[in-house]
């Protein structure tokens, strides 16, 4: 049987706007215009691999706080593409990751 235990949730105005399970989204269906849009994309975001969120970047779509950014910020862009990168592997050292994301 599949778990009905979200794997992550989302929040607004400390209220539930997405659960997140397998293969699954629920939007919270009182959301509204930008809210409901970020919402949208913070959980397709999700299920594609990017679940972290900052508490830094302010109009990233990974904002941590209660936002309704809907678009992507110059650094949500930066590290998707990082995510992407063709030359990453699973299991790689530090060492093999900074020449390929070229960190000092």
């Amino acid at each position: 049987a599949l778990s009905t235990e979200p794997f992550f949730s989302f929040n607004y105005d400390g209220k539930p706007s997405a659960k997140i399970l397998r293969g699954t989204m629920y939007i919270n269906g009182n959301l509204k215009g930008n809210v409901r849009n970020h919402t949208i994309m913070r959980s397709l975001y999700y299920q594609l691999g990017l679940t972290g969120e900052t508490d830094e970047y302010t109009d990233s779509l990974f904002y941590a706080a209660d936002n309704s950014n809907t678009k992507l910020s110059p650094i949500d862009k930066k590290v998707i593409t990082m995510l992407y990168e063709p030359g990453l592997y699973n299991g790689m050292n530090m060492q093999a990751l900074k020449q390929v994301i070229y960190i000092d």
